[in-house]
């Protein structure tokens, strides 16, 4: 193998011949992937923000399906929700318990419990919360800490209690 050489023309500083020409291009290759690799990640998890922010159940697609399933227009009582009507507050509780969800759509529906509690805000939504059946109450509590927090960390349930203590205050 013969070894790098560096050309010392001013106009050529790339190696010139040899298989170490080929690791270095790779190495300069990989070292710019590094570089640039957070700045487009951060990109992509801002995307992602804005799209959560201008569309509370962006990627819930299963979600909806099983609401639909149920008879609930899922994205009309999101908006409800939003609007602070009691009563899509009382159908999203519903579907919680009612609407059959697998795994993937109770995830995506303890997502968006998480953003209408943030967005109305944890008197609203306690209050709401609190004139439920106890079991109701207590799988809505699940999924927002499911949701919102670490399940398995008492610590991060006693912050989102204390956060939000209308909401799960009385979570076990």
């Amino acid at each position: 193998m013969a070894p790098v050489i560096w050309a010392p023309a001013a106009r050529d500083w790339r190696p010139q011949a040899g298989a170490g020409g080929a690791f270095m291009r790779l190495a300069c290759a990989v070292l710019l992937v590094l570089l640039l690799a957070p700045g487009c990640a951060s990109r992509q998890d801002d995307s992602a923000a804005i799209l959560w922010e201008e569309d509370p159940i962006y990627g819930c697609e299963d979600t909806i399906a099983v609401a639909l399933k149920a008879g609930v227009d899922y994205r009309a009582v999101v908006d409800g929700c939003f609007r602070r009507d009691p009563k899509a507050v009382h159908t999203l509780f519903w579907l919680t318990v009612h609407a059959g969800f697998d795994a993937a759509s109770s995830e995506g529906h303890a997502g968006v419990l998480g953003n209408v509690l943030r967005r109305t805000g944890d008197a609203f939504f306690g209050r709401c919360l609190a004139a439920e059946p106890a079991d109701w109450r207590q799988a809505v509590q699940e999924g927002l800490i499911f949701a919102m927090g670490r399940e398995d960390d008492d610590d991060w349930t006693e912050r989102l209690r204390k956060t939000y203590p209308q909401t799960l205050g009385d979570v076990p």
